[in-house]
């Protein structure tokens, strides 16, 4: 019985981010409700969804719900890794909700340092966000900064008038930056939105990562369709140019077009 209610709570929750993944917005307010369960994680889910709807009220109520169940229920086990890592992100949330829920009369009596004061704890168990996180900035920053020397094919010398040129080397690349497939795998786990109330969760590291992915994959640029909101003049040029359309397949411009009409009537 345990097992059949876990498989139809994992399957609302891909229902929904399948509405999502399709711009069917009418879909996604049909199915979020149904994103649920004893795993707090649920509403943490249900929360990031509730922001690709603009309903960033709900969502940091269902974020702030999440976390006062995990901190009873930590409170009965302290030694529990399973509710320690959803504290954890619960925690990392809290600090993106604050001026959301200011007015809350609830959120009001919660002391500051139970979510403001990061403690030591998340580390040391390995499963602190800022260490997720920043691992991604690093990894990204590093691809970037590798672009950007591939790009300066002229080196000047020290002697005056001389010159190296590096069109024509050949370079080889021991790792790549972290994909884009593994950011969406975490926002998709964990539950995190790009924003929450103009706070920015993963937004940049969305479009960042697929700054520098070197694929156009049919996914790619479905990806980069759900993220344009958070993206640059350049994000946008750099997937959908005149010219990157025109190399699109039919068929993938199509569906684009079709499912953008759709999300904004």
């Amino acid at each position: 019985m345990e097992k059949s209610s876990r498989t139809k709570e994992a399957l609302a929750y891909e229902r929904a981010l399948r509405c999502r993944d399709e711009l069917d917005f009418a879909g996604l307010a049909a199915a979020v409700g149904a994103v649920a369960g004893d795993d707090p994680a649920w509403g943490i889910r249900r929360a990031a969804l509730l922001c690709e709807l603009c309903q960033d009220d709900k969502a940091a109520q269902a974020i702030f719900d999440a976390w006062k169940n995990i901190k009873e229920r930590r409170a009965q086990d302290r030694r529990s890794i399973w509710l320690l890592s959803r504290e954890a992100w619960a925690a990392w949330l809290m600090k993106r909700v604050r001026f959301t829920m200011r007015d809350n009369p609830e959120f009001k009596k919660v002391r500051d340092d139970e979510y403001e004061r990061w403690p030591v704890k998340y580390k040391a168990a390995n499963c602190d966000p800022w260490d997720e996180t920043t691992y991604f900035d690093h990894e990204i920053g590093k691809e970037f900064d590798r672009r950007l020397k591939e790009a300066e094919t002229i080196q000047l010398r020290f002697d005056a008038g001389t010159y190296r040129d590096q069109s024509k080397t050949i370079r080889f690349v021991a790792g790549a930056a972290p994909s884009f497939y593994e950011i969406f795998a975490l926002a998709d786990h964990a539950g995190l939105s790009s924003s929450i109330d103009h706070f920015d969760v993963l937004g940049t590291r969305f479009v960042r990562s697929l700054e520098v992915t070197r694929t156009t994959s049919d996914v790619a640029i479905w990806a980069a369709v759900l993220r344009l909101p958070n993206g640059s003049d350049g994000f946008i040029d750099q997937y959908f140019s005149r010219v990157k359309v025109a190399q699109m397949p039919a068929d993938v411009v199509k569906a684009i077009i079709d499912r953008l009409k759709q999300a904004v009537d």
